[in-house]
């Protein structure tokens, strides 16, 4: 998270696919409409999630964090459900009045 501290939401998604692609998840970020997903191709740590759902929670709640309160990120693929990647959706919320 430290490392994901650009100013726009594009920038700290840029830098969090870059410091997740360096953890082995051959991740990459692509414009989809009004929002962003965020692709994972590879997931190094895929046995031990198997066995503790719990690394599949802290890393959506980790990209809840880095995309910030503008954002709503939501999981549409999940390889444990037996998709072949993990995706997720960041959809900017509308701003508030």
């Amino acid at each position: 998270q430290q490392r994901c501290n650009g100013q726009t939401l594009a920038e700290r998604l840029e830098q969090l696919a870059r410091v997740r692609t360096e953890e082995g998840y051959m991740a990459r970020v692509e414009r989809d409409g009004d929002a962003w997903r965020l692709i994972e191709d590879h997931c190094p740590i895929c046995a031990a999630a198997r066995t503790c759902q719990g690394f599949c929670r802290s890393e959506l709640q980790l990209f809840q964090e880095v995309a910030g309160p503008q954002a709503l990120v939501h999981r549409e693929e999940h390889l444990l459900d037996e998709s072949r990647r993990c995706v997720y959706r960041i959809t900017p919320l509308p701003a508030s009045v």
